[in-house]
């Protein structure tokens, strides 16, 4: 029931972090709810996302550095599917709250996760969100990604990209973005 889920996933943090090392052991739960169609459920889990995620990674790595890989990748695949169903919607609040979240995520991906999985979604979003706060949280977040890729050819491209889709782009908009990206780079480094 919606009621049943939205509860668990507001309280699922508490769960991970009551489990401490085998916190893994919920992981599948977590991909369940992140993929879940109620927008309740995703605001519950969207609130501690990045704790519930540090927590679990750091319990797989503790057994072993392939399953941290494993399960961070199955925690990706889940986080593409919540994107998908928060931009059915038209609540630009909870898009913009999962892109922050989001943020802070990063250090527990692996560079190549990033750029192959979170950074076409990003660039994407950037495309597509209507509302101004989810570009603006989505740039912000792109910014930040830059810090945690450590490969100096992904964060040009990524860079080079950023300059491509908004800096050269026929919308006015999008060049408009383009300048609050510039900004917003300054802020961040």
């Amino acid at each position: 029931s919606p009621s049943v889920r939205k509860a668990l996933s507001a309280g699922f943090h508490e769960i991970a972090k009551l489990l401490g090392n085998k916190a893994v052991v919920i992981e599948p739960e977590l991909v369940t709810l992140l993929s879940d169609d109620s927008l309740e459920a995703l605001r519950g889990i969207l609130g501690h996302l990045s704790a519930t995620i540090e927590l679990m990674t750091k319990a797989a790595a503790l057994q072993s550095q392939e399953l941290k890989v494993e399960i961070s990748s199955e925690i990706i695949g889940a986080l593409l599917n919540c994107d998908a169903t928060l931009m059915q919607s038209n609540n630009w609040r909870l898009q913009a709250s999962f892109v922050e979240q989001l943020c802070e995520t990063f250090c527990n991906f692996t560079s190549d996760q990033i750029h192959q999985k979170l950074a076409p979604l990003l660039f994407k979003k950037l495309q597509t969100a209507r509302a101004l706060p989810v570009k603006i949280a989505t740039v912000r977040t792109v910014l930040s990604m830059l810090k945690h890729i450590k490969k100096q050819e992904q964060r040009s491209e990524l860079c080079r990209r950023l300059v491509e889709d908004l800096c050269h782009a026929p919308s006015c908009y999008c060049r408009t973005l383009f300048v609050d990206t510039c900004v917003i780079a300054m802020e961040l480094f």
